[in-house]
């Protein structure tokens, strides 16, 4: 399979599809008592994310890879876009899913559960999201896959830790696939998404899924985003196009140590002083002073990213960014004068955009009663 990240990087990695609840990894149990609750439905919230920052895309690699090359690391941030799941279990070992075109990944993350718990359940699933964006950068997919598996797991009176929970996810993580609705494509996945879900706020994941900072951000701060256009809802048989992301490989490991330190050093310290400049420099460095500099000089679709981010840049905003793999675009502002200014110049590209705000919450699940 070619993954083709613009017309001059083209990385054959040939990740071979699975069947669903294929695991590579497993959590220990250590014989604890397993406690089901088939009585009880409940409600599992929890919100979206962008990915303004990637630790070390030189393990930016799709599941199944060797452990150690795998988990690339992330800065998150929870957003005020919502996914919503009501579930409940059954002792029949059937499940019914509706709301969701995803199915064979909500599939996946039953299988997923019931492997690792060792028992068999089925489980009835309504799924809502607030937006029918797929593959642009919210972390849709792995939202779906760690809301169901945080419910199912709270119905197992908690059976596993968060951190358990996020390696289960991310180490057998997939993606639909046209090919064959009982298989998945090897995706790639940080973790982040899933302490997003956890926390909300903005989150630092480190290279073997754990949170490794987590914070409540300036709720006042406007997140404007663009709405790529997209017609890839799932990865096709011949391939798949990621169009903003280009694996400068010889760049990406000298970057890794770069933006490591940024995090560690800048980043961190100025988010807890709630110093949205700082924070929004840091930003700006990663977008363009790394290799994720590089995908916004090719111009995609109907707009130029690259003309679009130097005018936001000379325009003095805050920060700007493109999340995971793109072509999502983000910027901020605290000045209602700024946001306006950057509408006007996402209108100038013709490009689709929101205004969105900052999730603190995270995670809400609350019983639902007959």
């Amino acid at each position: 399979m070619e993954i083709r990240g613009s017309e001059s990087d083209i990385t054959v990695w040939n990740p071979k599809p699975f069947p669903i609840g294929n695991t590579f990894w497993l959590p220990n149990k250590n014989n604890k008592k397993t406690t089901i609750n088939y009585e009880k439905k409940i409600s599992v919230k929890v919100p979206l994310r962008l990915s303004p920052i990637m630790l070390d895309l030189t393990r930016f690699v799709p599941t199944g890879i060797n452990v150690r090359e795998y988990g690339a690391g992330e800065v998150s941030i929870a957003v005020n876009s919502y996914l919503s799941v009501i579930l409940s279990l059954n002792k029949n070992n059937d499940s019914k899913i509706n709301g969701t075109d995803k199915e064979s990944v909500v599939r996946h993350a039953i299988e997923l559960y019931k492997k690792a718990i060792g028992e068999d359940f089925g489980v009835d699933i309504k799924v809502e999201v607030d937006n029918n964006l797929s593959h642009v950068g919210l972390g849709t997919t792995p939202a779906h896959i760690s809301a169901i598996i945080l419910g199912i797991n709270s119905l197992c009176d908690n059976y596993f830790d968060n951190r358990e929970l996020s390696r289960l996810i991310t180490l057998n993580y997939g993606e639909e696939f046209s090919g064959d609705k009982n298989m998945l494509v090897p995706g790639i996945s940080t973790g982040g998404a899933f302490w997003s879900c956890i926390f909300g706020g903005i989150n630092v994941t480190s290279g073997d899924f754990s949170n490794v900072f987590s914070s409540k951000l300036n709720t006042d701060l406007d997140l404007i985003v663009s709405i790529p256009i997209t017609k890839e809802k799932q990865w096709a048989e011949k391939g798949f196009e990621i169009p903003i992301m280009d694996l400068v490989r010889k760049y990406d490991r000298f970057d890794a140590g770069k933006i490591c330190h940024w995090v560690l050093m800048r980043l961190m310290p100025a988010i807890l002083d709630n110093d949205v400049k700082k924070i929004g420099e840091v930003f700006w460095d990663v977008t363009l002073n790394t290799s994720k500099a590089i995908p916004p000089i090719i111009k995609h679709g109907v707009f130029s990213t690259f003309d679009l981010l130097a005018e936001l840049y000379v325009n003095n905003v805050e920060g700007a960014f493109l999340s995971s793999a793109g072509p999502l675009i983000g910027c901020f502002s605290m000045e209602n004068g700024k946001t306006k200014l950057i509408e006007s110049l996402f209108d100038k590209y013709s490009i689709p955009y929101k205004i969105m705000k900052i999730d603190n919450k995270g995670i809400e699940i609350n019983k639902i009663s007959d």
